[in-house]
């Protein structure tokens, strides 16, 4: 259903969520997570298993994740402020060009 539900020709934020699972993945995973230990008991060793496997898959979606947020440092510098004429030019058109052109 989730799969099909992705086709849907809308651009709606709430359509579109399904396209990016890592999120949702890491949503069910906190709330298993939490779940086992709310209801924490005596565990045995499968159930020990279970939660470090669970936490260990957290860790790697919280890594693909928090590079897309604002709680991660940007890889990329800020552009030079550069005037509005000039971002589209090309440089050969520049009069200290000119010369090498006609040399």
């Amino acid at each position: 259903m989730v799969t099909i539900w992705g086709w849907i020709p809308l651009d709606n934020w709430w359509v579109r969520c399904v396209e990016f699972p890592r999120i949702q993945i890491m949503v069910l995973g906190v709330i298993a997570w939490m779940g086992m230990l709310v209801f924490w008991s005596e565990w045995q060793l499968g159930q020990w298993l279970l939660f470090m496997v669970l936490s260990m898959a957290l860790a790697f979606q919280l890594r693909m994740i928090l590079p897309y947020t604002r709680l991660w440092k940007k890889e990329v510098q800020q552009a030079k402020e550069t005037p509005v004429g000039e971002a589209h030019q090309l440089k050969m058109n520049r009069p200290d060009y000119i010369g090498e052109w006609i040399a």
